[in-house]
């Protein structure tokens, strides 16, 4: 019913404000501390729908734009490529406030990395596995191209689930010079 989808929604965007509140509160923390800190906080399409929701995150970001660099959001690109340019557009407006993007779970690197600059992504992250086994399913360039294209519109690829070594030495042999993964 549609009643059951707006309270899923709006428990949606209580959990990104949650997770966004938690994320400062650590960071400036860390902040005290002398400690260098990066987190990333997952953020759904549930919150950039609702103008008063991105209202408060952007207020919330802006009162602590010391912190911010520290921050980032998490973007699941499937869920990204159905946005509209209303959602797209309300990213620029939390990236003003110093806060930046990353890409997760990307199932190819066909994308306007242009569009994702604009945006304020920082990186983007794929599955190393499929990546190395299968490179032309994620790009028609060469994989030791693609790195240094992404790099143009300075943003990072990242590599995750890496499983072992080889995978690692091959990545890197391609550019990608971020990974993450259980072998790491």
């Amino acid at each position: 019913s549609d009643e059951s989808g707006s309270l899923e929604l709006c428990e949606l965007r209580r959990v990104d404000t949650l997770a966004l509140e938690d994320a400062i509160g650590l960071a400036r923390r860390a902040r005290t501390a002398g400690t260098p800190i990066r987190l990333f906080v997952g953020l759904s399409s549930a919150t950039l729908g609702d103008k008063q929701a991105l209202e408060q995150m952007v207020a919330s970001l802006g009162a602590n734009q010391a912190i911010t660099p520290s921050l980032g959001f998490l973007i699941n690109y499937n869920e990204f490529k159905g946005w509209s340019r209303t959602e797209k557009s309300d990213l620029i407006e939390l990236h003003r406030t110093g806060i930046g993007f990353v890409m997760v779970e990307a199932d190819s690197l066909r994308v306007d990395f242009s569009e994702l600059q604009t945006l304020g992504f920082a990186a983007l992250r794929f599955d190393a596995t499929r990546f190395l086994a299968e490179p032309t399913a994620f790009t028609d360039l060469h994989t030791s191209d693609i790195a240094h294209y992404a790099r143009r519109f300075e943003i990072d690829l990242c590599a995750s689930g890496v499983t072992d070594e080889q995978q690692v030495l091959s990545l890197f042999e391609d550019g990608i010079q971020q990974a993450q993964g259980p072998h790491l």
